[in-house]
């Protein structure tokens, strides 16, 4: 289905209850990007569950609504776990992992690609497994998905915070700076609307091999990651966060060192 010419490039409402009907309509029916999150809070999820995968699996869509319909708080991210963990047991269950991640990761709707990484972190694979599987979706061209696969790889790296790091180290040295700042934003202390890591909000220099590639990274995206991340652990480790920065600035002087370590030490 084509989408109206006006609708490329449009500005996005600031609040749901003003997003266009016409938006909204393309956006249920999934073949519209979402242009910012207010656009992406205003999808009906049962909507556009009852709609896309009608390509995929008809005989999962009661599954699927089923289980957005019975949750106690249907936040938007609640919901985008609710639907990958479901998917996650279906394609299980009828032997089509690997297929239905690859209809999702194609799928032209940023919110149903952002359905792969809640799937993939609910398989329960082997951690390299499961961080190679969020690849593409980290990598997205869409900011949305990008988060999503943030927010599905918290809680696994969580979980072994030691082996993760490892395994993010090569992601500092990607090409695409998307890699990158998941590298970093997986691994944020705090974050925002995500689970925290205690370990890191304790020992922030757990991190430093994930940080320190990037201390000068030319790119404002990674820059702003790097930065977050000492804000987040400067809340619990001011002293720590003073003393990396103070090294930063020596070992490194240049325009993005010093942006990194200003904006990372704001609230200091």
């Amino acid at each position: 289905m084509s989408i109206p010419a006006h609708l490329v490039g449009r500005k996005p409402a600031l609040k749901v209850a003003d997003v266009p009907a016409e938006v909204l309509h393309y956006l249920n029916l999934g073949t519209l990007e979402s242009a910012n999150l207010t656009e992406w809070l205003a999808i009906d999820p049962v909507a556009l569950v009852s709609t896309v995968f009608k390509k995929l699996r008809p005989s999962w869509i009661p599954v699927l609504t089923a289980g957005i319909q019975d949750l106690k708080k249907p936040t938007a991210m609640a919901v985008t776990r609710c639907v990958g963990a479901q998917l996650a047991a279906l394609a299980t269950k009828a032997g089509s992992v690997d297929a239905t991640l690859n209809w999702l990761l194609a799928h032209p709707s940023d919110t149903v690609r952002g359905y792969a990484a809640t799937m993939v972190a609910a398989l329960d694979l082997p951690l390299a497994d499961t961080l190679q599987g969020l690849r593409p979706v980290a990598a997205d061209a869409h900011f949305g998905p990008r988060e999503i696969a943030m927010f599905a790889a918290k809680p696994c790296i969580g979980r072994d915070l030691d082996l993760a790091v490892r395994l993010l180290r090569p992601f500092t040295a990607e090409s695409d700076e998307n890699l990158r700042r998941f590298a970093i934003e997986a691994t944020r202390p705090i974050g925002v609307w995500t689970s925290h890591l205690p370990a890191l909000k304790a020992q922030p220099g757990i991190g430093l091999p994930l940080l320190e590639p990037l201390r000068a990274d030319p790119s404002r995206y990674v820059q702003n990651a790097v930065a977050n991340w000492l804000n987040d652990a400067a809340k619990s480790q001011p002293a720590w966060v003073r003393q990396v920065c103070q090294r930063w600035l020596a070992e490194s002087p240049g325009p993005a060192t010093a942006y990194i370590v200003k904006r990372g030490m704001r609230n200091l």
